[in-house]
């Protein structure tokens, strides 16, 4: 499935994140609707956007508008170069949300002289509410979150779900220049909160009778981790996985983002450190910064559990900090070599990387580079799992 946006954010980034478009398989003249004959022929559903919406178009061939079987404008096509404006005049907006799904999924039969559908209303409507409800649990799915039952985060969810669905038919006022299609629109809509009210009223009446209390069970083998707000859940201590953070978007999806930086590394990594909520594991060969060796002692006093593997070699033991008080380890290369890795995994979810070791000479003489990964797990989880397989070379965890 492609990445969903908000409506607003497309083109705005040279042109994109482009709208991606489905056909309706019908076209406008053939409707029975009162349409000027230089009005438009063609409906497109916009299907990347969190909360679908139908395009007027014309047919072109295959340009950059969005019809004529593009599935999306190149950034840097003639539409996509276009102002809102200029593109709502080309191809407007008539239809969002439920109306805009129910209509892309008829067939006119000239037969019949009307529209057929190619679901069961019930069917669209399940599937449409599913859509919607489970990336709402996906963001509500942290330890704040685990004593609330999921009858009570299905209803949370309604609450906030009806008033957005309603605001969405509220703009699709210009779907009325088609009488019949508004009229069937009007009609699936009325079913949809239907169904909502239905849905709401089975929740409430099994929250009736679930108990207050919820027993929280952690499955054996697996624990969890929490300080403040974040959370992380551990299973087998072969990496962790995120299930909570502040830094999700809006539809439950972390914000992934990198910078890089070839000078002030020292401040640079001391900031990420600050926000370590539960976790540090920092792997280099050599270590010789006394300001980031306290930073560490300080956050791992602060309750954050905190683990070094540093390179076996005279420079350490002869100018290498004092990791007293701190959980650490030291290692030759595994091939005969340096151990010369210079890593550093926050909370698994945050990555600092590069030629920078932890030294003085790394922050005030040398060449450097280091890059922060931030919010992106599956990369810290990739890193948690060879800092884990190096430290477990000695057969003690």
């Amino acid at each position: 499935m492609s990445e969903l946006f908000k409506e607003e954010d497309f083109y705005k980034d040279n042109g994109g994140p482009t709208e991606e478009y489905t056909h309706c398989s019908y076209t406008v003249p053939v409707l029975n609707e009162t349409v000027d004959e230089n009005d438009y022929d063609q409906f497109a559903l916009i299907e990347n956007a969190i909360y679908p919406y139908i395009r007027l178009t014309k047919r072109r061939g295959n340009s950059h508008f969005p019809c004529g079987g593009c599935l999306s404008p190149a950034t840097d096509g003639f539409f996509a170069r276009k102002t809102e404006q200029e593109r709502d005049a080309l191809c407007p907006k008539i239809a969002w949300g439920f109306a805009a799904v129910f209509i892309s999924e008829l067939d006119y039969d000239r037969h019949q002289n009307d529209y057929v559908p190619r679901k069961e209303r019930d069917s669209l409507i399940q599937s449409y509410y599913s859509n919607y409800l489970q990336q709402y649990l996906q963001f509500h799915n942290g330890l704040k979150y685990r004593n609330i039952s999921d009858e009570q985060k299905e209803l949370d969810f309604l609450g906030e779900h009806e008033r957005i669905i309603r605001l969405l038919w509220e703009k699709s006022v210009p779907l009325k220049q088609y009488p019949v299609l508004y009229r069937y629109a009007t009609d699936a809509e009325v079913d949809y909160e239907r169904f909502l009210e239905g849905r709401r009223n089975e929740l409430q009446n099994k929250i009736k009778d679930v108990p207050h209390t919820l027993d929280v069970e952690v499955k054996k083998n697996r624990s969890i981790i929490q300080n403040g707000e974040k959370s992380v859940y551990v299973e087998n201590n072969t990496g962790t996985i995120i299930i909570g953070s502040e830094s999700f978007d809006n539809y439950g999806k972390l914000k992934v983002h990198n910078e890089a930086y070839f000078a002030d590394i020292e401040q640079r990594i001391l900031k990420a450190l600050d926000e370590a909520n539960a976790t540090i594991d920092l792997c280099v060969a050599w270590f010789t910064n006394d300001k980031l060796r306290d930073k560490l002692l300080e956050k791992s006093k602060e309750g954050i559990e905190v683990r070094v593997i540093i390179y076996k070699d005279g420079v350490n033991k002869s100018k290498g900090v004092d990791l007293t008080g701190l959980n650490h380890k030291e290692y030759r290369g595994e091939r005969g070599g340096v151990e010369h890795h210079k890593f550093c995994v926050i909370d698994n979810v945050h990555t600092i990387s590069g030629s920078y070791n932890w030294t003085l000479n790394a922050e005030h003489k040398n060449d450097e580079d280091a890059t922060f990964h931030f919010e992106d797990y599956k990369l810290s989880s990739t890193f948690t799992r060879r800092f884990n397989e190096i430290w477990r070379r000695d057969g003690k965890e």
